[in-house]
């Protein structure tokens, strides 16, 4: 099927209802490989997709109500949520290693560290933990062999936004 670009363009819409059904897993890794194609900036792939848990949405509407009433219901619309992530950065995992993260923008961001773990055999959710505007977090210590290490041995970490996030690991 082949749309010409300016009847995508002005045929775009928003939709904000959504059906009960989330999204199934095949379905979002077909959409995933698609958006991966997207243009960028020096051809830098800069973005990570993430399908959000029950727990971070629920700590995600606690920020939202925190920072705006009644906008936490917005995130109930849709039954399956992805977070599109760019950026990002690797530390060394280990017992003594926490990642400190500083929110210098003017709203909330979401810090997302992989996760390698397995749970009775189950992938363990990757850890995702969100930052109100102007606060900082202290995550960790992560265990070498809970969080993912590429052939590097370092941990990688994503943010929702990277316009004014201050990093670093500290080693106690």
């Amino acid at each position: 099927m082949c749309v010409k670009l300016e009847k995508a363009i002005r045929t775009r819409r928003t939709h904000k209802a959504y059906g009960p059904d989330a999204v199934a897993p095949a379905v979002l890794d077909e959409l995933f490989e698609l958006a991966r194609w997207a243009p960028n900036h020096h051809v830098t792939n800069p973005w990570r997709f993430r399908v959000l848990g029950e727990r971070t949405r629920e700590q995600l509407m606690e920020l939202a109500e925190d920072e705006q009433p009644g906008s936490a219901v917005k995130l109930r619309r849709a039954p399956t949520l992805v977070a599109a992530t760019s950026g990002g950065d690797s530390f060394s995992p280990g017992d003594h290693n926490v990642f400190y993260v500083k929110n210098g923008s003017g709203a909330s961001i979401n810090v997302t560290i992989d996760v390698t773990a397995t749970v009775y055999g189950l992938a363990a959710p990757d850890i995702t933990v969100a930052i109100p505007a102007g606060d900082e977090a202290f995550l960790g210590p992560y265990p070498a062999g809970e969080v993912a290490q590429g052939s590097t041995g370092l941990c990688d970490v994503t943010y929702s936004a990277v316009t004014t996030v201050t990093v670093a690991v500290l080693t106690f």
